[in-house]
């Protein structure tokens, strides 16, 4: 879990999670310190493209497991991020909700 101070740190705080997590298997959280990092408009010097397609890789590059215990769970090699959207099988995944949108939410799922 990591917490940020300002957008810079929300930016370079995420790459650093979609490393560790496609590598370690394990999920991560990022949390925003405050409503003003994320609805702030101070600039962010955002990394080249070229540099982090070097440091992350390519999501469907096929990589060892993390050890060797993990390939008895899955397979010795495996995608570098796995697959979470289907887009055959749909799903809402982490929707952000303000409280009016929930309660806008909750109540269409209770009339149908």
């Amino acid at each position: 879990m990591l917490v940020s101070k300002d957008a810079q740190q929300c930016a370079d705080h995420g790459i650093i999670l979609r490393k560790v997590t496609s590598l370690a298997l394990n999920p991560g959280n990022e949390h925003p310190g405050r409503m003003l990092t994320t609805h702030s408009e101070a600039p962010y010097r955002a990394p080249e493209a070229e540099l982090l397609r070097e440091f992350l890789g390519a999501a469907d590059e096929m990589i060892d497991g993390p050890t060797p215990r993990s390939a008895n769970c899955s397979a010795p090699k495996r995608r570098r991020v796995r697959r979470m959207m289907d887009l055959k099988n749909p799903i809402l995944l982490g929707p952000v909700q303000n409280q009016e949108h929930h309660m806008t939410a909750r109540c269409a799922a209770e009339i149908f």
